[in-house]
């Protein structure tokens, strides 16, 4: 049976922790993105690349952890905040669907704010395990504390945000893509200084959540 390649995106080092605490890197391939690492699982063989953080970086980590490894899963693992009154900070999330709140081409050519060219929909839907409840990822390159532009991503339909994976799942194109998000901060008006009160507390959650969805990957499981 053909050994299934899980490429692994996390814009920071921290985020990248729960995996390289599980399995020792096999290999430490140096790219024009930085390191790529390769690890063996049980039965998954698995590459990981730490991108830096908003959605250049992320965007051209993905081609290169593509490129080299021709991965039949690429998997976003990483913090973020909430946009929805019912996902709390400590909360894990699986990400049913992304889209790039940066993104407009509504007034020049007619289409939904946030399509991207290639793309049926502004959302881009992801594969999720089920292990966890899902939200819907607003992703941009901007970290703020402005309630302004909080209710306007929860008015977009965001339950969640971040900078990394809406250019991942624009660069993966039809490759299987799953994210798996720990909330650090409610988006508004404190959500800068509650990020770096609740950023361990989130880490230890992510990993935790980590720990279930790696032994069901090891497992075979079947991705929704």
């Amino acid at each position: 049976m053909k050994t299934r390649t899980v490429g692994v995106i996390a814009a920071m080092g921290c985020e990248a922790e729960p995996l390289k605490a599980r399995l020792k890197p096999l290999k430490e391939i140096s790219t024009s993105r930085g390191t790529l690492f390769t690890l063996a699982g049980e039965r998954t063989a698995w590459a990981l690349m730490v991108s830096g953080v908003g959605k250049c970086n992320a965007a051209a980590s993905a081609a290169v952890l593509i490129d080299r490894c021709r991965p039949d899963l690429l998997f976003n693992l990483g913090l973020c905040g909430s946009l929805s009154p019912d996902i709390g900070v400590g909360e894990v999330r699986e990400v049913s669907a992304c889209f790039q709140y940066d993104f407009d081409l509504s007034e020049a050519d007619g289409v939904p704010p946030f399509q991207l060219p290639g793309f049926a929909s502004p959302r881009i839907p992801l594969r999720r395990t089920g292990l966890f409840p899902a939200g819907v990822c607003a992703t941009g390159d901007r970290f703020t504390s402005d309630p302004g532009q909080a209710e306007w991503l929860r008015r977009a339909g965001g339950e969640l945000r971040e900078m990394e994976l809406g250019a991942i799942a624009q660069t993966a194109g039809k490759l299987p893509l799953l994210s798996l998000k720990a909330v650090t901060d409610r988006a508004g008006e404190h959500s800068v200084e509650e990020y770096y009160a609740r950023k361990e507390a989130g880490l230890r959650a992510l990993d935790a959540a980590f720990e279930q969805v790696f032994r069901f990957l090891e497992e075979g499981g079947r991705l929704l």
